[in-house]
């Protein structure tokens, strides 16, 4: 019915399709991944600035701050600001960096799969 060929082809074209779909997944994975660690570091990065706001607003409220000390607290806030802000972008190009690692190997691995030329 079948020529040992054939099933041979279409066994092999199983298996490419079956580890490209594999690796498909697992890159769609790590993607999902890095995009919930990135809303992850966001949502820190907010809640700390929400946290040093209050807590100037209410040393404000509390006590009468000198402009000296106020300005003080207000340098240490950007400061903060700009390291976590480069904490962030650290940790967005490290996280960026793991896809194209992973779909460049992808591609290399199925252009060095050996394609099968079926002749009667």
């Amino acid at each position: 019915m079948f020529s040992g060929r054939i099933v041979l082809a279409i066994l092999v074209l199983l298996i490419v399709l079956t580890m490209l779909l594999i690796l498909t997944a697992l890159l769609f994975l790590v993607t999902v991944l890095a995009a919930l660690a990135t809303l992850l570091v966001l949502i820190a990065f907010l809640a700390a600035l929400l946290i040093i706001v209050f807590l100037i607003t209410v040393l404000a409220a509390l006590t009468l701050l000198t402009l000296l000390t106020l300005l003080t607290l207000l340098t240490l806030l950007i400061l903060l600001v700009a390291i976590l802000a480069l904490a962030l972008l650290v940790l967005i190009l490290i996280v960026a960096h793991f896809p194209l690692r992973i779909s460049t190997t992808a591609c290399r691995k199925a252009d060095a799969t050996p394609h099968v030329v079926i002749t009667e």
